[in-house]
């Protein structure tokens, strides 16, 4: 399936981030520790459930990278863990870089050097319910969907 609305993936439907971005300047909530640990939380329930416990957007630079890699990608995603200051900034696990090296296989690992050949670029946005509003509730899974987003760096 293929049309404006997404594409059907292996981890159903993919749809356009263009109705999905919420940036974090535009965040209204201001959470406790622990509910900072609740939202990381959910977020790891969402990677390992694409398209279940969260809706999966992608840009079109992500949408032309080939089957195998989305695949790849996706995968990574599922089991990412290699947290730093860059990409767990808010300690809320929302944010990840995969690299493809020169080998064009796909690591969470940063390579060293030049021998690597692209990056995507994966974040969680939080909004309500109805996908109108950020949530003002990230850490309430009731009151609260997820959308995570695959991009190339440059889409960012």
């Amino acid at each position: 399936m293929n049309n404006d609305n997404g594409v059907m993936g292996q981890y159903g439907v993919v749809t356009r981030p263009n109705t999905h971005f919420a940036w974090r300047a535009q965040t209204v909530y201001h959470p406790t520790d622990d509910q900072r640990e609740r939202i990381a939380v959910l977020n790891d329930k969402a990677r390992a459930a694409l398209g279940i416990d969260c809706t999966v957007a992608a840009t079109n630079g992500f949408l032309e990278l080939p089957k195998d890699d989305q695949d790849d990608i996706c995968a990574l995603v599922k089991s990412y863990s290699a947290w730093n200051i860059g990409t767990d900034s808010y300690e809320e696990r929302d944010f990840g870089i995969l690299f493809q090296l020169a080998d064009e296989s796909w690591t969470t690992d940063t390579p060293d050097g030049s021998g690597w050949l692209g990056a995507v670029f994966w974040k969680i946005d939080y909004f309500d319910k109805m996908f109108e509003h950020p949530s003002k509730r990230p850490w309430d899974e009731d009151a609260t969907a997820r959308v995570l987003t695959l991009m190339r760096p440059d889409e960012y």
